[in-house]
Order: structure tokens, then sequence, then C-alpha cells
């Protein structure tokens, strides 16, 4: 008897364990409410189901128990592609596989699985299935996966900004750099015509300094060469007054002397007149062919009384057959009487001036023009180096230096000489050595050949004091 009941206790006591396990199982079971525990036989047909089928698919666990596993899933497959025998051969093989498949609940409506089987041992085999729902689990991926993209957007995005950024910056470092470049470069430029324009500012500061030395001077010089013919005119004009009654050649002296200076005196004031014609542009010219030996011939009479008074002798050189030139008679006689009367002027009592004329063919600085060519050279002391450059320009004979008793001069005449020859489409230009002599030349256009010019303006007739120069 006690053995029966000690028997019973223990059989209690197990049935009571047995109960707790089975309590704990159906808690631990109903409690892992995202996944469905099954055991299907070889046939797919359920045996058994965890609670959490209600929850999961809908179904009470009477409504699944006996039915295959289509009831709660289809379309299952080992990979893309596979079969539904697949899992069962993999099972065979390994003892264990974990897949994918899509769930179907008992109100129609289906949602994501993840199923893990394992083979059941022992006699007729089977398999436990442990079924999730990973409907959140792929919400979330493809949240994290949506999420992930539009974050690989927005990197595209910056990165893209990113190099807009940089070749944005890199085209205003560019600009900045190009910009630096012209600044300084145009700095730089504007330094430099600063440097140029000042530089030529302080040039011409210097040149009308230079040029009002030469208008004080030249009004100094104006006002002595007026005063000394206005004074021997007044001189002369009073001892005719006072000594009226000296003898007939004495006063025709005194009354030389007045239209001497008178003569002075009206050249320097038609000099002065000519000079501002010419500078307005209102000189009259007359053109036309006239024979360069009579030019020379007048120039010589107009100054043959100088040349007497110093004894100068001349030496005349025209070619033969020399072609008429193009220009205003009175005016190239004027030019070439300015020559002569300076020539005599720096020569030496007893000296000598050469005059020559000749016809150039097209030589003028590779001009194709012809030209006739006047030359009038003298043997005085030479004007200095530094002088050649200045001596056509305005008021520069009276400032200039000489060598000895040089004599002065308002500095129009070469002046007028120039603007005229310059009227004609001519040159002048000297050539010049001290203690050796001057030589002016002057270029004019050559009429045509062989036209016939005037009978009173034919060729130079000989002079006596004329030497043939070879």
């Amino acid at each position: 008897m006690r053995d029966e009941e000690k028997s019973r206790e223990e059989l209690i006591r197990e049935l009571a364990d047995l109960r707790r396990k089975c309590e704990r199982q159906d808690n631990i079971l109903s409690n892992i409410y995202c996944y469905v525990l099954l055991v299907v036989s070889p046939d797919r047909t359920i045996q058994m189901c965890s609670p959490s089928v209600l929850k999961v698919f809908g179904y009470e666990e009477e409504e699944v128990v006996g039915k295959t596993t289509d009831l709660l899933y289809f379309d299952r497959r080992s990979k893309p592609g596979g079969g539904v025998g697949e899992i069962y051969r993999v099972l065979e093989k390994e003892g264990f596989h974990v897949g994918l498949a899509t769930g179907r609940r008992k109100d129609g409506s289906t949602l994501p699985l993840e199923i893990v089987t394992g083979r059941l041992g022992g006699e007729g085999g089977g398999a436990v299935l442990l079924v999730r729902d990973i409907s959140e689990h792929k919400m979330e991926r493809e949240a994290l996966i949506r999420q992930a993209s539009a974050l690989e957007k927005l990197v595209e995005m910056r990165d893209a900004a990113m190099r807009e950024v940089e070749r944005k910056l890199r085209w205003e470092m560019a600009d900045r750099i190009r910009i630096e470049e012209e600044s300084r470069r145009l700095r730089e430029e504007l330094e430099e015509r600063v440097r140029e324009r000042t530089a030529k500012i302080e040039r011409e500061y210097e040149e009308l300094k230079a040029l009002d030395s030469l208008k004080d001077a030249f009004l100094s010089s104006v006002t002595h060469e007026l005063r000394t013919p206005l004074t021997s005119i007044r001189s002369s004009a009073e001892i005719l007054l006072e000594y009226s009654d000296e003898d007939v050649e004495t006063q025709r002296e005194f009354l030389s002397v007045i239209r001497r200076e008178s003569e002075r005196l009206g050249r320097l004031v038609d000099n002065l007149l000519d000079l501002s014609k010419i500078r307005a542009g209102k000189m009259e010219w007359r053109f036309e062919n006239v024979g360069v030996g009579s030019v020379v011939r007048r120039a010589l009479e107009s100054v043959k009384g100088l040349m007497a008074a110093k004894q100068i002798e001349v030496e005349t050189r025209i070619e033969p057959g020399l072609p008429p030139c193009r220009a205003d008679r009175e005016r190239i006689q004027q030019v070439l009487t300015n020559l002569l009367g300076n020539a005599v002027k720096y020569s030496q009592q007893g000296g000598r001036i050469r005059i020559e004329a000749e016809f150039l063919e097209g030589r003028r600085s590779g001009d194709r023009s012809d030209f006739v060519h006047l030359s009038v050279q003298d043997f005085g002391p030479g004007i200095p180096p530094e002088d050649l450059p200045l001596i056509f320009e305005r008021y520069r004979m009276g400032a200039a230096s000489g060598v000895g008793d040089r004599p002065k001069g308002t500095g129009l005449g070469l002046s007028i000489c120039k603007e005229i020859v310059s009227a004609h489409g001519g040159d002048i230009w000297v050539e010049s050595a001290l203690g050796q002599g001057s030589t002016f030349h002057v270029s004019l256009p050559a009429g045509p050949i062989g036209e016939q010019v005037p009978a009173d303006f034919g060729v130079l007739s000989p002079l006596p004091e004329q030497k043939e120069l070879c």
C-alpha cells in the first residue's frame, strides 16, 4: 500500500511538473505574438500551431490544425525561380531552411513572411516552422531603402552642388585673378601714361619757357631793329631841317640814309606781315611757270648794294636746259633774296658766294617727282651744330650763339623761307661746318620739261663776277 501511494504521489508530481512546463511553453508561445509556430507532417498538413496564428493570420487554432500550409501561405521559394519541392530537398540534405513567402490572412489580404524550417527526426518525419510577419520589417527596410535612396540623391545633389560651387569658385577665382591682373595692368598703364603725360607736360613747359624767352629776345630784337632805322631816319631828318643851307651833295647823302633805313624798316614790317599771313592761312599765292635763272638774277640785283659794300665775289652755275618751277615768282625771289642777304651778311669783307641750280629727277625721299634744286653757299663762320635743328624756327637767329662778331637779327627770315617753300611742296635745309661756312638748299617741284617760259624769265645772263664751276 505504501508503495502504491508513493507511486501515485510521484505520478502526481510529475504530472504537475509536466503541466507547469506545458503552461510555460504555452505562455512562451502566446508571448511570441509576431511568430507563429507550426508543426507539419510530410504532406504539409498542420498538426499543431501556436495561439499567435490568430493575431498574424486571423484564424483560430482549430481552423488551422488539420489544414495544409496553403491555407496560411503560398508562393514559397528557396530562391527566386525555385520550385515548391525545392525546400524539402534542402531539408533532406541540410535539415534546415530559411526563406520568404507570401502569406494570406483570413480576410484575404496578403502579407510578407519569413519562414524558418527545421526537419523533425524520428518516425513519420515532418517539420517545424517558425513563421514571422515581416510587414513592419519590410516597410522599415523599404523606408530605409527610400531613405538611403533619398540620402543618396541628397549626396548626389550635395556633390553636384559642391561641384557647381567649386566650379563657380574656380570661375570667381579666375575672374578675380583676371580682374586683379587687368587692374594691375590698367594701373601700370595709367601710371605709365601719367609718367608720359607728366614728362610731356614738363617738356612742353620747358619748351614754352624757352619759347617765352625767345619771344622776349625777339621782341627785344624787333624793338632794336625798329629803333635803329627810325633813329637814323629821325637824325637825318633833323640834320636836314637844322642845316637846310648845306650843299646838295650833303643833303643827298642824308636823303639816301633816310631811303635806305626806310627800306630796311619796310622789309622788317613786310616780314612780320608775311609771317602773320602764312600762319593764318591768308597768304595769296600766284603759281605759274617761273624761270630759275631770272629769279636768281633778280635776287642778285636786290642784294647788289650789300655785295658791293663788302666787295663780295659771286660764283654761279645754272644747269643748261633747266625746266621752269611751278611757283609764286615773287615769293621764291623773296626766299632767294633772304638767303643771299644772309650769305652776304655772314661773309667776310672781300669774300665770295656760290649759287647753283640743277635738275633732280625723282630723287626726293624716294618720290618719283622731278625737282629743281637751288643752293646758296657762303664761306663765313658757319653755324654751331646745336643750332642747326632750330635754324628755321621763329625767333631763333637773334637768340642763337655765334662765332666771333656774328650778326644778329629778328630770326624771321629763315622761318618765312621755310613756310614759303613748304607751301610750294618743296624742301629747305642747311649744311654747315664751323669755320667753313654754310650751304642752304631749296628744292622746288619742276614744271613740264620743254614748256616755254616767258622771255622776261629767261636764263641768267652772265655777270661780270661770275666764274664757271665744274
